[in-house]
């Protein structure tokens, strides 16, 4: 029995409302609602078409029946024309079934569709296509890798990845190279995947162009159709030629690709000789840098390394044996050995290194016998420390007695690493006359870790070099540096006629004493003064060089000429080099040792304690990777003994003539870390945005005052016509900008560091780039959360810590209508009249 009346109006909505919103029951009930829509005349083609997409397959194929008795062209016109005011699954949905039911009809009107419709209604016919048969829809799809959509470009290129007959088809060659340029990356990727299929010749052409791209996924993807299309066809000499150019290109994801590559290729052996002559004829620093990608890869070319080394072509060796050093292959050992005895001082090192990282015993006595090097003497030391062979120890006992405290330093740490405990003696006799009281501290340490604390020691002893050694009588000069650094002072200034004075906590202050005529000031300063800086003295009118004070410790020296004679100006260097929390930076700061390539900026006045942030640094380092950091450094401050860090610190005028020269010295030194001890010139601005922008992390300083001024001052250096490359280098290489000053602390006994903290984030590139640094504060302001750090913050900070005062933070904020509620209406009645001196107003007088 028929559940509705036939024809009734009534009859079809209820029967339509029930089968959409699935109330039925039973199967059955189902049926009979059809059958009463089937019976019914007046269902018209538009109600059917929501049918088509409901979730019951019944109801579906009802639907389509009901549909294909009337499909016919201008049916199709009218539904194709009503697109617009669907959902996206209905659109898609009944596309589908035109498709289906009426191809001849139905193919040509969608694919004007796809080239001439609404971007939503393209899309949705171009995935309708995607789904018909090959041979049905196939040719227009080679068409539409020339449409001005992407959408439908991309589509087109994943329908005739799997379809090799259209693949072949005449003109999809040409077709496909033409979107290789493509400015949406998932068509460049996929482009290179379906050339590798028809054209390998052409995938290789495309892949090596778009190695270098700047998306990530494309360049993956070039690497890997590079790799595959290699493995189908022969590479032709221009194409290992330009396959090997790009070994010195400045990205290192490009560089390490082709390493990829040329590992994966069955005649490793002769690609790698022949890049190894490529690097013969290009410059030192692209050199290096190729040099560097290879040695990440050691593991995998290990044996054509070993094989190469002993090549007919002597500077096939000789790169071999570079590449060598760095392996960690005991077969290598005694190819290694060789560049201990190298002109080149840097060679010495790798190999010190190289061997230390290996293990292998063999490598003690040449060790031995090359620490007697002053060049390469901790490098060697410390390499022998770590192989940990007791047969280094009568060697290391010996450099106890040398003069240099790092070199002593290092001896005990090596010592302390073999872990023998014939040695304690020795330690003891250390700890007890060693002139230095750090060496005395460190030899101290040493016993009782050797010794688990007791008195007694078991073992056969050896000769300490020590027992004859005397602790040497102070100078007058030297007596003044160490009472300034036993009162806690920073600084000691001695002028003609007047007494000596300390600078403490920032405050200057005389010290008990006669003034000084100029004949005794001379004669106070001349102990300080070797030939080297006589020299200096003569001819600049000014010397500048530190002096260590046995068993007290380090200064930074300005000895000058002035009106009335000479004078000297003194740093004091602390004993232990900072931790960023001994200085007060920001702990996120930390992050930076994640860093591998790029700039990073440490800016501030003249004594704003730039060189100690420098230090900081590079112990953060020290302490958690496993890097060369090479130190430019005008004099060297901080001494930085080698943890994880293999550490070369070079002073400019005694180990090099200047920061730039050092600087193109440096890029054919394989440095991972290049820490520049002040940017001061043009060169040397250029050479470490360069050295940044080539795989190295440099750490450079500038006498700026803020982190904005600091991008002014760098990008300014250059010629007008320079400045915007330099504005895009800048954009794509600066990590941060750390800008500081010193102010007095709330307890008055020293002074505290503030610390403005840029970073390198999107928007302050994008700044950069776009010449519009006036905005940079307010970007750090509102930027707060993704670790900026301005002056007003970093004073709120430290006002709340309770380490400086309200006056001082007033002082120094930019906006200091925020600090003045923490202030007294007295003190600002006072700094508004500016009747006494910022000085007056932070002392309360």
């Amino acid at each position: 029995m028929a559940l509705f009346r036939s024809g009734s109006q009534a009859t079809k909505r209820e029967a339509l409302r029930r089968i959409r919103s699935r109330d039925w029951q039973e199967p059955a009930e189902l049926m009979e609602l059809l059958r009463t829509l089937h019976g019914l005349r007046d269902v018209g083609t538009e109600e059917l078409i929501p049918l088509l997409s409901n979730g019951d397959s019944t109801v579906r194929g009802f639907a389509e029946e009901e549909l294909s008795d009337r499909l016919d062209r201008r049916t199709i016109e009218g539904l194709l024309r009503s697109l617009d005011k669907r959902t996206t699954r209905d659109r898609g949905r009944l596309l589908t079934v035109l498709l289906d039911l009426a191809p001849e009809l139905s193919v040509p009107r969608v694919i004007d569709l796809v080239n001439g419709g609404e971007r939503s209604v393209s899309v949705v016919a171009m995935e309708a296509l995607a789904r018909q048969p090959t041979a049905r829809v196939g040719p227009a799809f080679v068409e539409f890798l020339r449409s001005d959509r992407p959408d439908v470009r991309h589509m087109a290129l994943i329908k005739l990845k799997g379809s090799p007959d259209l693949l072949a088809q005449a003109g999809t060659a040409a077709a496909l190279s033409d979107l290789a340029d493509d400015d949406d990356e998932r068509i460049r990727v996929e482009v290179l995947d379906v050339l590798v299929k028809v054209d390998p010749e052409e995938a290789v052409r495309l892949s090596l162009d778009l190695i270098k791209d700047p998306s990530p996924m494309v360049q993956g993807r070039a690497v890997r159709c590079l790799a595959a299309a290699l493995e189908r066809i022969q590479a032709s000499e221009r194409t290992e030629d330009k396959l090997l150019s790009l070994m010195t290109d400045g990205s290192e994801a490009v560089r390490n690709a082709v390493v990829d590559i040329i590992v994966k290729r069955p005649d490793t052996l002769r690609i790698l000789r022949k890049l190894l002559l490529f690097c013969r004829d290009v410059m030192g620093w692209l050199r290096d840098r190729t040099l560097q990608s290879l040695r990440r890869h050691g593991r995998q070319l290990s044996r054509a390394v070993i094989t190469l080394m002993e090549d007919p072509d002597p500077e096939v060796r000789s790169m071999a044996l570079v590449l060598g050093a760095t392996l960690e292959d005991p077969a290598a050992v005694p190819y290694i050995i060789r560049l201990l005895d190298d002109d080149d001082w840097w060679l010495r090192m790798i190999a010190a290194d190289s061997l230390a990282r290996i293990g292998d015993a063999r490598a003690v006595r040449p060790l031995v016998a090359a620490s007697e090097d002053p060049d390469c003497a901790i490098a060697c030391i410390e390499a022998l420390g770590r192989i940990g062979d007791s047969s280094a120890l009568e060697a290391l006992v010996a450099h106890l007695g040398r003069p240099e405290i790092e070199i002593r330093a290092e001896a005990i740490e090596a010592m302390e690493a073999i872990g023998d405990r014939a040695v304690v003696e020795v330690l003891r006799a250390c700890a007890d006359q060693d002139p230095s009281s750090a060496i005395r501290a460190r030899a101290q340490a040493a016993t009782e870790k050797l010794t688990g604390g007791r008195a007694s020691t078991a073992g056969r002893p050896m000769a300490s070099p020590l027992e004859t050694m005397t602790i040497p009588s102070l100078s007058p000069i030297e007596a003044l540096l160490t009472d300034v650094r036993e009162m806690g002072g920073s600084d000691l200034h001695v002028l003609v006629d007047a007494p000596p004075t300390a600078r403490v906590h920032g405050e200057l202050r005389d010290l008990e004493g006669p003034r000084y005529s100029a004949e005794a000031t001379r004669e106070l300063l001349d102990p300080l003064l070797g030939p080297r800086e006589r020299e200096a003295l003569d001819r600049l009118k000014q010397a500048d060089f530190c002096v260590e004070i046995p068993a007290v410790g380090r200064y930074r020296c300005n000895v000058y000429v002035e009106r009335k004679g000479l004078a000297g100006s003194f740093r004091v260097i602390p004993r232990e080099v900072p931790t960023l929390a001994d200085i007060g930076l920001p702990a996120h700061m930390a992050d930076l040792v994640n860093h591998h390539q790029g700039l990073v900026v440490v800016a501030g006045p003249s004594g704003s304690g730039k060189s100690t942030t420098l230090a900081a640094l590079v112990n953060l380092f020290n302490e958690h990777r496993r890097s060369h950091v090479l130190l430019l450094e005008d004099p060297i401050e901080f001494v930085h003994p080698s943890r994880g860090c293999l550490i070369n610190q070079r002073e400019v005028g005694r180990h090099t003539r200047s920061f730039s020269a050092a600087l193109r010295g440096a890029l054919r030194e394989d440095p991972d870390i290049i820490v520049v001890g002040e940017m001061r010139d043009l060169e040397t601005v250029r050479l470490a945005i360069e050295a940044s922008e080539t795989g190295h992390l440099v750490i450079g300083t500038m006498n700026t005052t803020s982190a904005p001024t600091t991008i002014d001052r760098i990008v300014e250096s250059f010629p007008v016509g320079e400045q915007t490359q330099v504005r895009l280098m800048l954009s794509e290489t600066l990590k941060a900008v750390i800008a500081q000053s010193l102010v007095p602390s709330a307890a008055k006994d020293g002074r505290v560091a503030v610390f403005e903290v840029m970073l390198g984030t999107l928007d302050v590139r994008t700044l950069i780039r776009d010449s519009k640094s006036f905005q940079i504060l307010s970007q750090m302001q509102i930027g707060e959360s993704k670790g900026h750090v301005t002056v007003d913050r970093a004073l709120q900070r430290l006002l709340s810590a309770g380490r400086i005062t309200p006056e001082t933070a007033w002082s120094r904020a930019r906006a200091k209508a925020e600090f003045e509620a923490a202030v007294s209406g007295e003190f600002l009645a006072v700094a508004r009249t500016g009747d006494f001196s910022q000085s007056d107003l932070l002392e309360g007088r």
